[in-house]
């Protein structure tokens, strides 16, 4: 039996699994903390993403993000969800890299080849890339690119973020420290201890911990939600909410079905919203790129 919901009372499940409400007074999360609970935040505006923590904690500050990614380590910044750059739980990636990474280097399979790699270039590519990092990283895109040059790879315009893609998918790199207002790249191995990267799953462990993970973060929702976030198939998605079909709790809206966990359901009972509350969210926040449309977080 599903539990009837109007939208102000979904966005206010939303919002709280977001950690876009007010937290309990005193409550102190630091910034891996805040990223594993959202299952990571986008990242291509590395400047953005910091305030996406900033909105989702109390008292953190942006320096407290730089701290925790590139002093601590427990936060890293790489290629995640749907193939973008993302900042992930440094014990994430364990199991979270190898769900993501082989979907997406087999989906942009057809550009890379149209912007000339070819899979013996690539192979090429990021062993001189390993080499080069091994004994003079960090370096910048430019600088890596420069060494592959010497080394008779060539690479143009948009297959440099390509190549570098491909590597960091495939857990060879990651970005290390900017150097002013550019990134560097270090080897994943040697920027991480991989003692704390997290236990390795199979494909169906990594499905349902990150169907969990996804619901706990931004439920109620549905499987296409999640698949449109993740990046990664319908098919396998759904197969993935099929198995902890006992722990989810249906609701309802006026035109659409949706699901949360049931060790949420607390949620329910503090319904009906509270008075109305803005929120100032950055550019490319997670709460605007976790579902399928828009249309309950903004106006068409």
């Amino acid at each position: 039996m599903s539990i009837r919901l109007s939208d102000d009372q979904l966005r206010l499940l939303r919002l709280r699994a977001q950690r876009l409400t007010p937290q309990q007074p005193g409550e102190v999360i630091g910034v891996a903390q805040v990223v594993k609970e959202v299952c990571g935040i986008q990242a291509q505006d590395a400047s953005a993403a910091t305030f996406v923590v900033r909105s989702r904690s109390d008292g953190l500050i942006v320096t407290d993000v730089e701290q925790a990614r590139v002093y601590d380590r427990s936060i890293i910044r790489t290629w995640g969800q749907r193939g973008t750059l993302h900042m992930l739980a440094s014990d994430d990636i364990g199991w979270l890299l190898p769900l993501l990474g082989p979907v997406f280097v087999a989906g942009d399979r057809r550009r890379r080849e149209e912007l000339g790699l070819s899979e013996d270039i690539c192979v090429r590519g990021m062993r001189i890339i390993r080499n080069v990092l091994a004994d003079h990283g960090p370096l910048t895109r430019a600088e890596l690119v420069e060494h592959l040059a010497t080394d008779g790879i060539h690479l143009e315009g948009q297959a440099r973020p390509h190549l570098l893609a491909r590597a960091a998918l495939e857990g060879l790199i990651c970005l290390g420290p900017d150097r002013g207002a550019e990134p560097t790249y270090v080897l994943l191995n040697d920027w991480i201890d991989q003692k704390h990267t997290g236990h390795s799953l199979s494909e169906d462990e990594a499905y349902t911990e990150l169907t969990r993970r996804y619901l706990s973060a931004y439920g109620p929702a549905t499987p296409g939600d999640q698949a449109a976030w993740s990046g990664l198939p319908l098919s396998k998605t759904r197969a993935a909410w099929q198995r902890i079909e006992g722990e989810l709790l249906e609701v309802e809206t006026i035109d659409s079905r949706a699901w949360m966990l049931r060790a949420q359901a607390a949620r329910l009972d503090e319904l009906p919203a509270p008075a109305p509350i803005v929120h100032l969210l950055p550019r490319f926040d997670i709460y605007l790129l976790g579902y399928q449309k828009r249309d309950l977080a903004v106006p068409p």
